[in-house]
């Protein structure tokens, strides 16, 4: 299958699968886009004088993807690594403010130049502008470095305002259209403590912040992850002033959460006040640990679980009301897996706060290839990860599923096709992640399967020339264009031309998308 020859003709079949099955009365073909992804740091290391003709390399690689939009984090505490004060007025805040955008406007610069349109994401708490939640003694106690902390609201404010002027113009840093208000702040490892009612302080002081720097630029909440609410009293029973009464809350009946159902969370940001704080709502669906299971049961899916409908994930959380409180997978003996307090999806939550016109965006898609492009005979460590691996097979590993390009594919398929029978603007842009794979070495490469989500292989030079490596099959649903939106290029082709070097850009103007897809 590493073969050119064995390459085209997957894709040749992913594209007899899924290519023909245009849906009927299609009026949502989502708009693309693609997670620039971490080997952008891997280039920018190998490359330490002057990384921008790699960069461009890479970012022209990117564009030939036919993608519209690519999500491009940008280093706090890099940038402003000391604490200083920011001249509002100035329409391009730089060194006078003790800013130094230095790489950030290369990438950007290059994906403006290869015409694509930028979702930005502020990224990485500097050491002293740490939430009072998240306090140097935080930090110690629960071994949480200072970049993953949750940031003090009025800082990150400062910061945002300044880097939504120095983006307001490819004529300064390079135009951003759109902002994202963090990554996955409601569990996993970053936004410590995940204090729903912090963040929505945070949302309600950036938007406007945002919105005067720059009135076109669109500004998307959440970014959500799939996870358990968790710690959780099992029954659901919420004290009496609701969902919000669970934060930060000392009574052992209702525990207080140190992670957040995705349901849970936006439940809390409407009950203190994000209703016109955001343009459309960031998620992150990926549901790849149900591939083991038959169609149609397989996810992405139109239709529920067929022996468990009450199961619910991060992908039909998005549109389908379960009851209150919501369940996950069935434990071992049959019993119900407790979620969320909620079962009311986000949708619907949208819908019944009056935002059923804002679109939910997603921010990240992907699946890992550990299957068919994982290592094979690994030794060392994988990024940030404290477990040694010795003579690995990542495509064989007993410990952990594995996914190969065949599940890559039928998944972005599945996904578009969903979409597409969505009503107009209700879901996207979407973003694939991501567009390459990364190196083992990168600190994002912390387990078996993010090395391997990219939609083209890494090349030999890939980290110092940023020419990509081999094309991978993730093939998308080639639907019929609509009156609403063009054709959702097919990745697997499109990756193809992409890695053999095919010029290619997204076209952006009168007729094109805005930020939320419409």
């Amino acid at each position: 299958m590493n073969s050119a020859r064995s390459r085209f003709g997957w894709s040749l079949l992913i594209m007899a699968l899924f290519g023909c099955q245009a849906a009927i009365g299609q009026t949502n073909t989502p708009v693309p886009g693609i997670n620039l992804g971490s080997e952008i740091g891997d280039i920018i290391n190998q490359n330490p004088n002057d990384p921008t003709q790699a960069i461009n390399n890479y970012m022209a690689g990117l564009a030939a993807t036919k993608s519209h939009w690519v999500r491009i984090g940008i280093n706090w505490a890099q940038t402003q690594p000391s604490q200083t004060t920011i001249n509002a007025s100035d329409p391009n805040p730089g060194a006078s403010s003790g800013l130094t955008w230095g790489v950030a406007d290369t990438i950007i610069r290059a994906a403006r130049n290869n015409g694509l349109r930028v979702l930005g994401l502020i990224l990485l708490t500097p050491p002293w502008a740490a939430s009072s939640e998240c306090s140097s003694s935080y930090q110690q106690t629960n071994g949480v470095p200072f970049w993953l902390c949750a940031p003090d609201p009025t800082l990150y404010t400062n910061f945002a305002r300044a880097a939504a002027q120095h983006y307001s113009s490819d004529s300064y840093g390079g135009q951003v259209d759109a902002w994202e208000i963090w990554n996955e702040p409601n569990c996993g490892i970053d936004f410590m403590p995940h204090d729903p009612a912090l963040y929505t302080t945070i949302l309600k002081s950036v938007y406007p912040a945002i919105k005067q720097a720059n009135p076109g630029a669109y500004v998307y909440a959440g970014g959500s992850s799939g996870c358990t609410t968790w710690p959780n009293n099992t029954t659901g029973a919420l004290p009496s002033n609701g969902i919000a009464g669970l934060v930060n809350s000392t009574n052992s009946s209702y525990p207080a959460p140190t992670q957040w159902d995705p349901r849970d969370w936006l439940a809390v940001m409407y009950s203190d006040g994000a209703k016109g704080y955001f343009d459309a709502l960031a998620h992150h669906p990926y549901c790849y640990a149900d591939d083991w299971q038959s169609a149609p049961d397989q996810c992405p899916s139109s239709t529920l679980n067929s022996a468990f409908p009450q199961y619910s994930n991060a992908f039909n959380m998005m549109w389908h009301t379960f009851s209150s409180p919501s369940y996950g997978w069935p434990a071992d003996d049959g019993g119900n897996t407790f979620v969320s307090y909620t079962g009311t999806s986000l949708r619907d939550q949208m819908n019944a706060h009056g935002d059923g016109a804002k679109a939910i965006v997603l921010t990240e898609f992907g699946v890992p290839t550990t299957g068919s492009d994982g290592a094979t005979n690994y030794t060392g460590y994988l990024g940030g990860d404290p477990s040694t691996y010795a003579n690995a097979n990542f495509q064989t590993l007993a410990d952990a599923p594995y996914y190969t390009q065949a599940n890559q594919a039928r998944e972005y398929s599945a996904l578009m096709a969903w979409v597409g029978q969505q009503a107009k603007g209700a879901y996207g842009p979407v973003y694939a992640y991501a567009y390459s794979d990364q190196a083992f070495s990168l600190p994002g490469s912390t387990n078996v399967y993010e090395p391997y989500f990219g939609i083209v292989t890494l090349g030999l030079t890939t980290g110092s020339t940023g020419n990509p490596g081999a094309a991978k099959i993730a093939g998308t649903a080639q639907a019929t264009s609509s009156q609403y939106y063009p054709t959702w290029p097919n990745f697997g082709a499109i990756a193809a031309a992409a890695a053999a070097g095919t010029g290619g850009y997204a076209p952006i103007g009168p007729g094109w998308f805005n930020a939320q897809g419409k």
